[in-house]
């Protein structure tokens, strides 16, 4: 007979929901993203019927996975900027500047940074 299963038991193989990477009016974060935006749909309950986005991002302060919460205003300055998702796997830092007088957005500064972890050099091919 199977040992009955208890909570205690369980060991942790992923986590499947990552944390969102807060972005604060005024406060910048650091970060290297992970994965093309998702989203852009209308999100239901948000204030003018924002059309949320998602980024997959790792957090190069706290070095942790987790997702970005913008809007198309902040996908649009990379998807402009790097055609064909091109900004996946580049570093940037994030300035949200909060809401312009008469807009109903936040705007954001994004800057792309070196990666102060930048993958290791392919070894040389031996001959």
């Amino acid at each position: 007979m199977a040992k009955k299963f208890s909570l205690n038991d369980a060991v942790q193989v992923r986590k499947v929901r990552l944390d969102v990477i807060p972005t604060k009016d005024g406060e910048t974060i650091a970060i290297r993203v992970t994965g093309a935006f998702r989203g852009g749909e209308d999100a239901p309950g948000t204030r003018y019927g924002r059309k949320a986005v998602v980024l997959p991002a790792f957090d190069l302060v706290n070095e942790t996975d987790g997702v970005v919460i913008g809007n198309k205003a902040l996908a649009s300055q990379l998807v402009e900027s790097y055609p064909n998702d091109t900004y996946v796997g580049r570093c940037f830092t994030v300035k949200c500047l909060g809401t312009p007088t008469g807009k109903k957005y936040k705007a954001f500064d994004v800057i792309e940074i070196a990666d102060p972890n930048p993958p290791a050099a392919p070894a040389p091919a031996k001959s």
